[in-house]
């Protein structure tokens, strides 16, 4: 299925969002359980999950009533682009951590005249791949949780997701609970 389709690098991620199919696919199927009670379901992920429950909350709100995301990828484009790793999406020369920090350019393998048509096709890609490319349809109540500490995922992909919501859905209930100085998954035992 679409997972597997994923592990051969087939249109998931920021290349187009495959892996979510089993999530609103599995979605549907509890729907249809006569012990469940559709409209009280619910979606909670963290990290890639977290990513996971917004697309669930971003493209099936009629599926998913209420979610809460912990550390989420909110937008693939910036994600990606100004991670550490994916090229197809720079518009601009890498840089070196360094004492000269000289400028290596895109993958030279990708390198071409045409290399910002291929950056701009990725960069709609990653939008339309993102919830942040559906946030119109995003209509249930969230939880947003992170860690402003996170070294996996930037805490800027919370505060995005928040603000944006806040813009272009102003009806929709947003919850934010910033844990300060924790890490990814909250490991702090306080906590």
């Amino acid at each position: 299925r679409s997972f597997k389709n994923c592990e051969r690098g087939g249109g998931c991620g920021w290349r187009g969002a495959a892996e979510y199919i089993d999530v609103g696919s599995g979605a549907v199927w509890l729907s249809e359980l006569p012990s469940v009670e559709a409209s009280r379901i619910g979606i909670h992920g963290l990290s890639y999950g977290g990513l996971n429950c917004l697309q669930g909350l971003s493209r099936d709100s009629n599926l998913f009533k209420a979610g809460a995301c912990n550390a989420p990828i909110y937008n693939w484009a910036s994600s990606v682009a100004f991670g550490t790793s994916v090229t197809p999406l720079l518009w601009q020369p890498q840089t070196n951590a360094g004492f000269r920090n000289l400028a290596v350019g895109p993958n030279p393998a990708l390198n071409s005249p045409e290399w910002l048509d291929h950056v701009r096709a990725n960069m709609k890609l990653a939008w339309d791949s993102s919830p942040a490319g559906h946030l119109t349809n995003f209509t249930s109540p969230v939880l947003v949780l992170q860690g402003d500490s996170d070294a996996n995922v930037d805490f800027q992909e919370s505060t995005g997701l928040v603000r944006a919501l806040r813009m272009v859905r102003p009806e929709t209930h947003v919850e934010t609970l910033v844990i300060p100085d924790e890490r990814h998954g909250f490991q702090l035992f306080e906590n």
